[in-house]
């Protein structure tokens, strides 16, 4: 058996935890915007972002690329890693912005091509290139309707009060998270939604369940 000298640790699920690694990964912030790259952080990921546009494209993608090879020199130079493998790229915009930015297909992170993907999981939001927000919805219904299909195996045992908490534990929540980021989508999508409610009142559950104000000026 060997023993390595350890220089810096914090105990795992300790209640400093966090916000010592907050801390100690504060100069991933100072390294992207001293580069003019903009960043939201969440525990250990981080998210870059940049505003393209035709004038000077070529140009901030390699402002990207070097704020990318800059923070993986500080990681390494830290003791800490990236993880290629959890890396993912999206560029978002219009399906004609999109087309004419064909040529741009992947991203270097850590040594590692990452190429662009259609679609990002961000907090327990899929967001798509277009911002269709279609996979979400996809997603999120798919998730209530199968809770509402075990909901009903177990209702005929449960009273109205127990039968509104659980159905608002396994499914009002899902339906009332980032509801907000579905402000302005198609009918189409947020009709799925509705669709759902139908299903969760079919069960003849005693809940009120929020109207999501979602219809507000619907794109055809």
């Amino acid at each position: 058996m060997s023993y390595y000298p350890i220089s810096s640790w914090c105990p795992q699920g300790s209640v400093l935890g966090p916000l010592l690694f907050s801390i100690y990964t504060s100069p991933i912030s100072t390294t992207a915007q001293s580069q003019h790259v903009r960043l939201h952080q969440y525990a250990d990921d981080t998210q870059l972002f940049l505003a393209l546009s035709p004038a000077n494209c070529t140009q901030t993608i390699s402002v990207l690329q070097s704020c990318l090879n800059s923070l993986h020199i500080w990681f390494c130079e830290n003791g800490m890693a990236l993880n290629p493998n959890k890396s993912v790229a999206i560029l978002f915009g219009t399906s004609q912005r999109l087309k004419s930015l064909s040529w741009f297909k992947s991203v270097n992170v850590a040594g590692a091509v990452i190429p662009l993907s259609d679609k990002v999981k961000i907090l327990g939001g899929t967001l798509d290139a277009n911002l269709t927000m279609a996979p979400h919805v996809k997603a999120l219904s798919s998730s209530c309707f199968y809770h509402i299909r075990s909901f009903r195996q177990i209702r005929p045992s449960l009273d109205d009060s127990m039968a509104a908490s659980v159905a608002s534990a396994l499914i009002s929540y899902r339906l009332h998270q980032l509801n907000s980021i579905l402000y302005g989508t198609p009918l189409k999508h947020t009709s799925r939604l509705q669709r759902i409610q139908h299903a969760v009142a079919c069960t003849s559950i005693l809940v009120l369940l929020h109207c999501l104000q979602m219809n507000l000026n619907p794109i055809e």
